[in-house]
């Protein structure tokens, strides 16, 4: 599975990029609002750097993890939900109710995977507990 990793300044990002690597998922590209933490995000990691959100569109992984601030995703959920890639939706999602509902809306419209993570369910830290 290839996945995209948009919003690495997210504080989840790092744990996102820990359960994808544990199971042995390929990250083709780090995004990010903030261009230049998401190249030193990426080249922390050896991964590659995304500089406009576009080129995830335009060339999509299998998945898409979407983080960031609640002001800014709805948007960016609406271009991937439009455009029918697969999206894993960090929370908080949006600053308000009825963007979520608009969202899950759209997600029905275009039969869209829509899902919420949970990294450390299923993640190296629950599984070096267990």
């Amino acid at each position: 599975m290839k996945i995209t990793l948009a919003g690495s300044s997210h504080w989840h990002a790092e744990i996102h990029l820990d359960a994808a690597r544990f199971y042995g998922t390929e990250i083709t590209g780090i995004w990010d609002e903030d261009p230049g933490q998401a190249q030193a995000f990426a080249a922390h990691h050896d991964l590659p750097f995304i500089e406009d959100f576009k080129e995830i569109l335009s060339s999509p992984p299998d998945v898409i993890l979407l983080m960031g601030h609640p002001s800014m995703v709805p948007a960016r959920a609406r271009a991937i939900i439009a455009a029918r890639i697969p999206l894993i939706l960090e929370k908080p999602a949006a600053s308000h109710t009825r963007e979520l509902m608009a969202l899950r809306d759209l997600a029905r419209q275009h039969q869209a995977f829509v899902a919420v993570p949970l990294p450390n369910r299923f993640g190296p830290a629950v599984a070096g507990l267990e």
